[in-house]
């Protein structure tokens, strides 16, 4: 039986201090652009910027305490959730611009990528944070260390290396028990399929059951993996010096980025466009461009949870000394664009928003000029790829048919995820493009996210340079592009 304590959630947000000072609360509408929150580490005011660092964005948090690390950000609730050096959860919201230590009963909390948080009770339970309601899940997790990551729809999976088990859990207790290898686990965004390094390739899991264990196999001993935004790629680090990346789907090879030594880290940004990896034990970092499938540069910065990140496509956010610097990954020889002074020691966590009033000046970045036009990371012919070319073709949207509008769109992903790539829709909505998802005509087809129409293809590129994305251009009812 499902058990959820949405009233203990609530109280705790509410049961903010009255004597802490509050801003102006913003209104719940939809917001566009992309910013950068600045925590900071002792405690004190949290400050927003625009994402490249450059200028400061009229918004602030006060009463913030010190933080040990952050967690997650759910932007269904516009919410940034982190732990202090307690390990207490500590809410930041975004929209009421107010901050407060929450008394939830659960310690060991670990966030996902798509903004829930997991920890445990104090019976060893699993407890969920997700659209500000607490779940409790009832069923017995399996004794020992535990790690808790994202299973489809509301289910958790509890992946308990000692034993070598996988126990999905339910709103109605233990769904299934999977035995699986012991490894480093990565999961997609939206927790429908997750892998296990094994020495002779990874192990390929699907939570819900539908499909058993599958053995990916990759030569030259892999050591850390990541998805792509869209779960269609996966990237994998290996022993032999290199990355490889693999079509999901498929499970085919489509290219190999030999490295100057041995990833022992990645990092995607959520366009899927970068991909940052680290060089061994060192404070030096590969920045690989994903599409172009090349490495851009090397920086000097140490590997910490937040930083280095990729901002708004564009902006490389890293360490330097004592200070924060944001490079711009659009121009050769990637010029120095700002500098935090002394801001080494604060956490920065990237938003896909900013508030109601500072995104009435934002527009779009420029596309990066440094790379030709390719198509987005779900669907790029990578070297030694033979995937088609996707038409739009005449698939019903919203009621409609692409095939009874007439122009030309942007197509931006194709993804075999639709809740992904509804959320992209979304995001590019909130930005100001009339996106669109389009259903599979077939079952190898994805659902792809496109912008448009546009009256002539010169238009439509012209706006596809202004997403900062891949992109091509797609014909629709004429069935090729």
């Amino acid at each position: 039986m499902r058990h959820v304590f949405a009233a203990v959630v609530v109280a705790a947000m509410l049961g903010c201090s009255d004597s802490t000072p509050k801003v102006q609360p913003l209104a719940p509408e939809p917001m566009t652009g992309e910013s950068v929150l600045r925590l900071p580490r002792s405690g004190g005011t949290a400050t927003l910027f625009r994402p490249d660092l450059r200028t400061t964005i009229d918004y602030r948090i006060p009463g913030v305490p010190p933080i040990e690390r952050t967690l997650a950000t759910s932007l269904a609730d516009r919410t940034v959730y982190a732990v202090d050096p307690s390990g207490r959860l500590i809410n930041l919201d975004l929209l009421a611009g107010r901050c407060c230590t929450q008394s939830v009963q659960a310690k060991d909390f670990s966030g996902t990528a798509s903004g829930e948080v997991f920890g445990f009770d104090s019976t060893h339970q699993a407890v969920r944070l997700s659209d500000r309601t607490l779940q409790t899940y009832r069923a017995s997790l399996i004794a020992g260390n535990v790690k808790l990551v994202r299973g489809p729809g509301s289910q958790v999976v509890a992946i308990a290396h000692d034993d070598g088990m996988a126990q999905v859990i339910g709103d109605d207790g233990e769904r299934r028990r999977i035995k699986i290898p012991k490894g480093e686990v990565s999961v997609t965004l939206y927790g429908e399929l997750f892998t296990v390094i094994t020495p002779n390739g990874l192990e390929l899991v699907d939570p819900s059951g539908a499909r058993p264990p599958k053995l990916l196999s990759v030569s030259g001993t892999p050591l850390h993996a990541v998805f792509s935004p869209s779960g269609h790629r996966i990237y994998i680090a290996r022993q032999a010096k290199d990355i490889v990346a693999f079509d999901r789907f498929t499970g085919s090879e489509v290219a190999t980025l030999p490295l100057s030594g041995t990833a022992s880290a990645l990092r995607m940004d959520r366009t899927g466009r970068w991909l940052l990896a680290r060089n061994g034990k060192t404070d030096s970092v590969w920045v690989i461009d994903a599409t172009g499938w090349s490495i851009v540069t090397t920086v000097i910065t140490p590997w910490q949870d937040d930083l280095p990140a990729v901002t708004a496509g564009k902006n490389l956010l890293l360490r330097r000394d004592k200070d924060v610097v944001s490079l711009d990954l659009t121009t050769p020889k990637l010029p120095q664009t700002a500098r935090l002074t002394g801001a080494a020691d604060d956490l920065f966590v990237p938003l896909a928003w900013v508030p109601k009033s500072a995104a009435l000046d934002f527009s779009p970045p420029a596309a990066v000029a440094t790379t030709p036009t390719v198509r987005p990371d779900s669907v790029i012919p990578l070297p030694g790829s033979t995937a088609p070319p996707v038409a739009v073709g005449k698939t019903p949207v919203a009621g409609k048919t692409a095939g009874a509008q007439t122009g030309f769109f942007i197509q931006v992903s194709s993804s075999q995820n639709q809740d992904w790539a509804k959320a992209l829709s979304q995001q590019l909505k909130d930005g100001g493009f009339p996106s669109q998802v389009l259903d599979p005509e077939s079952p190898e087809q994805g659902y792809r996210v496109v912008v448009g129409p546009y009256p002539t293809r010169d238009e439509a590129d012209a706006v596809g340079k202004r997403l900062g994305r891949s992109y091509f251009i797609v014909t629709a009812g004429a069935g090729g592009t």
